[in-house]
């Protein structure tokens, strides 16, 4: 039998922070290569179906995916009882993953365009049934998702610098990126045995299931209109090349978001243990530290991005790429809005049972979005949608810092923001003159990332930021002592 050993919060973070960054880098790292091979118009078309088939996904998880989180971390060391919880959310999951399956079914027979695309992109849709990471996640065991599904990702990346060669492989792209995230959902089945017990139907209880999801369904489905319909609608509104230009601008922003979420993602179960057990003031010391994480990390990448986006852009996309710049350069404000929001939406929100709060919050999100955009992009195209996201994510942050605002207080928040406001605005001026008087291109873009780092980090270190002087300092110390030993 398998002790559950408790991990600490760091390694948790550190270990999804390596998933969370791995998830988006690799394909970014592949952005370069199948911007050129594929061009624009094919990138298009891959977005803009898996932004539809994304839909049918959310059907097979309803929710269930967050909601077994929260249920799973408290009774971590009771076998017996994760067994049931697991295997009661399994079953409940075959149901909703067989009916997204039926509806995508239907969806394939109607669609006038991109049918073979979208068959082979329902793939996605099965690796929601087999993909069990949640359960890993809820007993805060991130090492595991994160040592196979390592594997799986480069070997994904292997495979399309081989065999991604021109336009017409397209749909070979599709069924990489697709097929690897199956098998890496599958290959966490291996370590279950060393959790719970074998299958019984007597662990099978839907409604339970069905009724604790279906409170978490209806915010992340919000959530999705307004993180997935830009493209739908771009793509219906416009074309597909558009959905390219705005769709490799978004996947910059969200390699950087993604450290912010790895630490979200760590957050969700170790707070929704300790509220379990009205620990409120271990639970708040995690949330000043995370929010002040938050606002070290995405102050900093707000600015530079808007300055290096200009030189990024061209080099890193190629130059027929060149409207993604102003939609990189508005999307950047997402650094510290969902910075923000990725530490106290579903972190605070559902393990304070306030699923109410939280689908409002992305509901009016969502509306936001679908009306903005709808009013944005037949004048304003990618640029309209990005402004639209902009607008509704701002929406959804607010609502939730007023709503955990009698538990958790938002001048923490505001505090944090201010305390980083400062050397963000010494980086600000030396990035101004490196666009003076360094030359457009890629040595302005390395000069910009350098010197603003190397001055962000050295007014803090300057300033003696305790949480640097932990995250960076300490240990490049340790690291030093190592070296020296040895």
């Amino acid at each position: 039998m398998r002790i559950v050993k408790k991990t600490s919060l760091k390694m948790n973070f550190i270990y999804n922070m390596i998933y969370e960054v791995l998830v988006l880098s690799v394909p970014l790292i592949t952005v370069p290569y199948i911007s050129r091979v594929l061009g624009s118009g094919n990138v298009g078309i891959y977005n803009y179906v898996m932004a539809n088939v994304t839909y049918f996904a959310l059907i097979a998880n309803f929710g269930s995916a967050s909601y077994a989180q929260r249920e799973i971390a408290p009774i971590r060391d009771n076998r017996e009882v994760r067994t049931r919880t697991f295997w009661g959310f399994f079953s409940f999951r075959i149901i909703s993953s067989l009916a997204a399956l039926i509806f995508f079914a239907i969806f394939c027979i109607i669609v006038p365009n991109y049918k073979i695309y979208y068959i082979v992109s329902g793939i996605s849709i099965v690796s929601v049934l087999a993909d069990v990471s949640w359960f890993f996640q809820g007993l805060e065991n991130f090492k595991i998702t994160v040592t196979r599904n390592a594997i799986i990702k480069l070997s994904a990346t292997a495979l399309i610098f081989a065999f991604v060669k021109q336009p017409e492989d397209l749909l070979l792209y599709i069924a990489i990126n697709v097929g690897s995230a199956f098998v890496g959902s599958c290959s966490l089945w291996a370590y279950l045995s060393d959790y719970i017990e074998s299958f019984s139907r007597k662990y099978i209880n839907i409604k339970k299931h069905l009724f604790g999801s279906y409170k978490i369904f209806i915010p992340i489905l919000a959530i999705q209109v307004y993180t997935v319909v830009d493209k739908t609608i771009l793509g219906l509104l416009k074309d597909v090349v558009e959905v390219g230009y705005y769709s490799q601008a978004e996947k910059i922003v969200q390699i950087i978001v993604s450290i912010i979420n790895a630490l979200a993602v760590v957050l969700f179960p170790r707070i929704s243990a300790l509220i379990a057990n009205n620990d409120f003031a271990e639970a708040n010391r995690f949330f000043r530290k995370s929010v002040r994480a938050a606002s070290l990390l995405t102050m900093p990448c707000m600015i530079g991005c808007v300055f290096v986006a200009e030189d990024f852009i061209p080099l890193f996309l190629g130059e027929q790429f060149e409207p993604s710049v102003r939609v990189l350069q508005i999307l950047s404000l997402l650094f510290v809005i969902l910075g923000m929001a990725r530490v106290i939406g579903t972190p605070l929100l559902i393990p304070l049972k306030r699923e109410n709060k939280y689908t409002i919050a992305v509901c009016s999100g969502a509306v936001i979005n679908v009306l903005l955009n709808l009013l944005l992009i037949p004048r304003y195209a990618a640029t309209g949608a990005a402004v639209a996201t902009i607008a509704a994510e701002a929406c959804v942050t607010l609502l939730e810092i007023y709503f955990i605002r009698d538990c958790f207080k938002p001048q923490v928040i505001i505090r944090s923001l201010l305390q980083y406001t400062g050397p963000s605005m010494v980086m600000t001026l030396i990035l101004v003159m490196c666009h003076i008087f360094v030359p457009s291109g890629i040595i302005r873009m390395i000069s910009s990332v350098v010197l603003g780092v190397t001055t962000y980090f050295a007014v803090l270190i300057i300033k003696q930021d305790d949480l640097v002087i932990e995250m960076v300092l300490d240990p490049l110390k340790k690291i030093f002592r190592a070296l020296i030993w040895e």
